[in-house]
């Protein structure tokens, strides 16, 4: 393989326009003309991005998560957004990446939460086209191109429909035709920290799981899925588990009321906090009181 590269920086947020701010389709072949031997994408990563790369022919290295994964021929692989990550290319490389907004996600798959938990991973994968799941994505994909390119009427809602199937296809490819690239368990531990942290930072039960998610920079699947693997509970259950045993310890105070109480936690309402009490302790907060002769 020639040593001879050539750096680019593209396929950013702010390299192109998306179709009805969805969608986008760029093609490799733009790479053809260079001198060099290689192309490096530099390392970088995508705020409101998820990325489809198909190689039909040549070669492609990606690295994320400290590992390298070399590619050749027909194949693909998926960047999910926020995920630090660069790219080599031959030259005479073949191919295209789909870049699809969180809006476009949001529009196709609303319905479907378990999707949203497959594509916070990267995948890699061959494309074998005798498998018929693998050839109705690979069909899909190509559909999703030619649509792209051609100024047909119609074309902003055929891309949001292609886009959908295309995520679906994708999605129905079993696990086992299909490389997940997981992050290490331990930034799943350090991002579970940092949640418990911002919890006890703004210490008000108002805050909701999306808020959270936002300030982690991932999406609220990805952090209840973080929190299922490190500790066995959904995000909701750890907030609300958090401020019932704050509750335990103000509820000590008999200065304070138990409407004192919701409200020094963040509860707008104070039987939903009552009800939510009894839900986790079996017990009423006023029951809770009595118990420790208060």
């Amino acid at each position: 393989m020639e040593n001879e590269s050539v750096t680019k920086n593209i396929l950013t947020e702010n390299n192109f326009k998306l179709v009805r701010n969805t969608i986008h389709v760029s093609s490799l072949d733009e790479f053809s003309n260079s001198s060099a031997g290689l192309i490096e994408v530099k390392a970088h990563s995508h705020q409101d991005l998820f990325q489809i790369f198909l190689i039909k022919k040549g070669y492609a290295k990606l690295t994320c998560y400290n590992q390298e994964f070399e590619m050749n021929d027909l194949c693909f692989f998926t960047i999910p957004k926020n995920i630090l990550h660069s790219i080599t290319l031959k030259t005479d490389t073949e191919g295209y990446v789909i870049s699809i907004s969180d809006l476009g996600l949001e529009k196709t798959l609303t319905l479907d939460a378990d999707i949203f938990f497959d594509i916070e991973e990267v995948f890699l994968s061959k494309i074998n086209l005798e498998n018929p799941l693998l050839e109705n994505f690979y069909q899909t994909y190509l559909k999703c191109v030619r649509e792209f390119n051609q100024d047909l009427p119609a074309r902003e809602l055929a891309l949001e429909y292609l886009t959908g199937m295309l995520l679906i296809r994708l999605f129905r490819i079993p696990l086992v035709s299909k490389n997940i690239i997981k992050k290490d368990f331990n930034t799943y531990r350090l991002l579970y920290r940092r949640f418990r942290n911002l919890i006890k930072k703004n210490y008000s039960f108002k805050y909701s799981v999306e808020f959270y998610a936002t300030e982690l920079s991932i999406s609220s699947s990805h952090l209840n899925r973080i929190c299922n693997q490190v500790i066995g509970e959904s995000t909701k259950k750890i907030i609300s588990k958090f401020f019932i045993n704050e509750a335990k310890i103000l509820l000590t105070k008999v200065d304070y009321s138990i409407t004192d109480v919701s409200y020094k936690l963040g509860f707008d309402d104070p039987s939903y906090f009552t009800r939510l009490f009894k839900q986790i302790t079996k017990q009423t907060p006023r029951d809770f009181r009595k118990s420790l002769g208060l």
